[in-house]
């Protein structure tokens, strides 16, 4: 009789972990980006104001549900970043950069997306390089997605970088030998 309530007291102990652990905070972490969302558009806040909202929204210790907030969040900042003056643009790229996932081709292409973005608007180079490092890495993860390698066909093509383009053209028509809109030089 003993033995069943120590089991049945463990269950329900472990029950409740997972439920909090897989329930109760991605719920906690929806509903804080939801505000953080709200507040941002109603007070017309600063930049270090929209920093320290979405941080605390970033930072919340929930393990499921931290992927889709990035990804939502990146999504709202490339916009942003087309729109804004230089130094809010990159301060905006700048805090959203350590939380995009290294793995995760989606956060790859975002990051490749903002960077580009940076780039045609403020014409540095390391931008153009950065953008190119991520499509790079996002084509090492998901080989034979298209998005990263027309990504660098197209970069290395605006950037003057011909060579580079035609190398990424040839894969791309080694991939998928009936697109016809890569021109290579012959």
């Amino acid at each position: 009789m003993i033995k069943e309530k120590i089991l049945a007291g463990l269950i329900i102990v472990l029950a409740s972990f997972f439920l909090i652990w897989g329930a109760v905070l991605p719920w906690n972490m929806a509903g804080n980006y939801i505000n953080a969302l709200r507040s941002a558009r109603q007070d017309k806040i600063s930049l270090d104001g929209f920093v320290s909202l979405f941080s605390d929204v970033l930072n919340y210790p929930s393990p499921v549900g931290k992927e889709e907030v990035i990804k939502f969040l990146s999504g709202d900042l490339k916009g942003m970043v087309a729109n804004q003056e230089e130094s809010v643009a990159r301060a905006l790229a700048n805090f959203i950069e350590p939380y995009l996932f290294k793995n995760d081709v989606r956060h790859l292409l975002t990051r490749a997306e903002i960077n580009y973005t940076l780039w045609k608007r403020f014409n540095k180079q390391e931008d153009f390089i950065k953008t190119a490092e991520a499509y790079q890495e996002a084509g090492k993860i998901g080989t034979f997605l298209p998005q990263p390698l027309y990504g660098l066909y197209s970069l290395f093509l605006e950037g003057g970088q011909k060579d580079l383009a035609q190398r990424a053209g040839k894969e791309i028509l080694r991939l998928w030998p009936m697109e016809t809109r890569i021109k290579l030089d012959k």
